[in-house]
């Protein structure tokens, strides 16, 4: 069995544990994996918990220094050390975004490595850009083979690396525990709560401010709907908290969210939206299909890849003002019959498109690929 070291962080342990399950039967796994200084989004044990019950081998490098402290090179160094010692095939990465990690990456063998890219280019308003764009150029720079997760990110990155290998596998559906019965919609019974569930880390791109401010505008008018809004902000008290207009009806988890919270939110919830205004893919819609959850979302080109309107879920039109507020009440008013028939067509498009065998052969023939290019070099 051919030898994977496939390095990541736990930015992208979400994703990686939708994929690594499925790829036990295939290669023998060492799964490396960063835990930075601060805000980790899983912890060791949740990562060591699943790597045993899969049955994956594992190594967790707890760094030390800050992103931009010259000293995370001795952090990332011990990975260097331990993919050498493992002697894999295959090193499957994630782009570090770091420029003294990405420097350091030169050391790994390119004929055998695959970069992970999440986003070709990063997201408006993204912090210290300039500092991500340097450590991006350089692994571009050097390395061959290169991993996207939608088409239009596939497109893109064509256009700006015309002579690099690129494949386009998508996102893998992300679970965190078993689901919970969801209560009936608001239509189908006087006493029930349409709710909207709005989930992840609070950036600007992610256009929550539309959202409160179409939310206001159906609270005027109704009193059986609820938003759900959970994750992790640094300006919420200044930015977001004075738009909220019906603050009994929004329900605000402001802070770090655990894994074991997740079910629930999700599976309470009737609908989340996603009100992007730029966006490649999206983790949270993985979360949402794994609980079989319906979505509304901004009618961006990443959405429309993995969304089908009224089988998935519904678009609203960016450029126009009042077209998510209608689609939310659209979506409100609707019975119960015609509900559960929305959740029926869900779960047939997500067996058809995101099962577990289609993502698996997907990732195999990658690697496979990768694999023959070694035998002919």
């Amino acid at each position: 069995m051919k030898k994977l070291v496939y390095v990541s962080s736990t930015d992208f342990v979400q994703v990686d544990m939708g994929v690594l399950c499925l790829l036990t039967k295939f290669y023998d796994i060492k799964y490396d994996v960063i835990i930075p200084k601060r805000n980790a989004n899983f912890d060791g044990q949740e990562i060591a918990d699943y790597c045993l019950k899969y049955n994956i081998s594992y190594k967790l490098f707890h760094f030390k220094h800050r992103t931009r402290d010259l000293r995370i090179a001795s952090d990332f160094y011990g990975i260097l050390k331990d993919i050498k010692k493992t002697g894999p095939d295959i090193i499957y990465t994630v782009s570090h975004d770091n420029p003294i990690i990405s420097s350091m990456c030169m050391a790994l063998d390119k004929a055998k490595t695959i970069v992970a890219l999440h986003d070709v280019k990063f997201h408006s308003g993204t912090s210290f850009s300039s500092f991500l764009r340097l450590a991006r150029k350089i692994m571009v720079g050097y390395f061959d083979k290169f991993q996207v997760f939608s088409k239009n990110q596939e497109l893109l990155f064509k256009k700006i690396a015309k002579n690099k290998t690129v494949y386009n596998i998508p996102l893998a559906l992300s679970g965190f525990g078993e689901a919970i019965e969801k209560s009936p919609i608001a239509a189908e019974n006087n006493n029930a709560v349409t709710r909207f569930l709005f989930f992840g880390n609070i950036a600007p791109y992610k256009g929550l401010e539309g959202l409160i401010r179409a939310f206001n505008n159906l609270g005027d008018n109704y009193n059986d709907i609820e938003l759900v809004i959970a994750g992790r902000c640094d300006s919420w008290e200044e930015t977001y908290q004075p738009l909220i207009k019906h603050d009994q009806q929004v329900r605000k988890s402001i802070r770090f969210i655990s894994n074991k919270e997740i079910p629930e939110l999700f599976t309470t919830a009737h609908y989340l939206v996603l009100p992007y205004n730029d966006a490649t893919q999206s983790g949270p819609l993985m979360i949402a299909y794994n609980y079989n959850l319906p979505v509304i979302v901004s009618n961006l080109a990443a959405f429309r890849e993995v969304v089908e309107e009224d089988v998935s879920g519904y678009f609203y039109d960016l450029n126009d003002p009042n077209g998510l507020e209608r689609v939310l009440e659209a979506a409100l008013l609707k019975n119960g019959d015609d509900y559960q028939l929305l959740l029926n067509r869900l779960k047939l498009y997500i067996e058809v498109n995101f099962s577990d065998e289609i993502i698996s052969e997907k990732y195999v023939a990658m690697f496979e690929d990768v694999l023959k290019l070694q035998m002919q070099n």
